[in-house]
């Protein structure tokens, strides 16, 4: 085979393993984001939600859905290497609504009641509330999207001390934060495992593609 020739089968097998790596890859993403969203229904859809909870997972699934199917997980590096990326706590985007995956990744300490931001926004504007305790409201974590609905949140430190005094100016109880003072969930471990243990299959895969189309070409 002339120089020329060579040349040109090194720049072609490079094109196709860069296009066989995309529609193998993109084969395989269903199962990968099955074992994903498996993880994510074994690990935090649990029967002990209390009745009216907005932080329980399930009205966080669909966006948690999106956001997996949103994910980069090709790239393009130096010189047209492309990389295989799956999502896990350093690169997944926890955005909006999403931070509170987040937290659940990393664990949570203490205890926390809900405080729905209908009701945030009523004692932010209750003129008799003392502005401790407003400026401890301004500094609560919250979980919200671009466009503010019903299902966003903030979470009252119980240390803080001053649920009760709420919860008698809201008339109403607030709703524990039913992951209070638990470890760190690993929600991507089992995503993680899958494309690990699936990598190598993949990579060889990609490889006899590409090897038997730039057979079928004629140099």
């Amino acid at each position: 085979m002339k120089r020329g020739s060579a040349d040109k089968v090194a720049v072609d097998l490079e094109k196709l393993l860069f296009i066989n790596t995309l529609d193998i890859f993109d084969s395989f993403l269903p199962k990968l984001k099955e074992v994903y969203l498996e993880s994510y229904t074994d690990l935090l859809l649990v029967d002990n939600i209390e009745e009216g909870s907005l932080a329980n997972p399930l009205l966080f699934y669909e966006e948690y859905e999106e956001a997996l199917n949103n994910f980069t997980y090709v790239s393009v590096a130096a010189k047209g290497e492309v990389k295989m990326l799956v999502p896990d706590e350093d690169n997944f985007e926890f955005e909006g609504r999403l931070k509170f995956l987040h937290w659940l990744s990393i664990g949570v300490i203490n205890s926390y009641y809900e405080l729905p931001i209908n009701d945030y926004n009523y004692l932010i504007n209750y003129e008799k509330l003392s502005k401790q305790i407003k400026n401890s409201l301004l500094d609560l974590p919250g979980f919200f999207g671009e466009i503010t609905n019903d299902l966003d949140f903030y979470l009252v430190d119980e240390s803080l001390n001053i649920h009760g005094i709420l919860q008698n100016i809201l008339n109403k109880k607030l709703i524990r934060f039913p992951f209070s003072n638990t470890q760190a969930i690993e929600l991507f471990e089992d995503g993680k495992g899958f494309f690990n243990k699936s990598k190598e299959a993949l990579t060889n895969k990609i490889v006899d593609k590409s090897l038997e189309d730039i057979k079928r070409r004629a140099y």
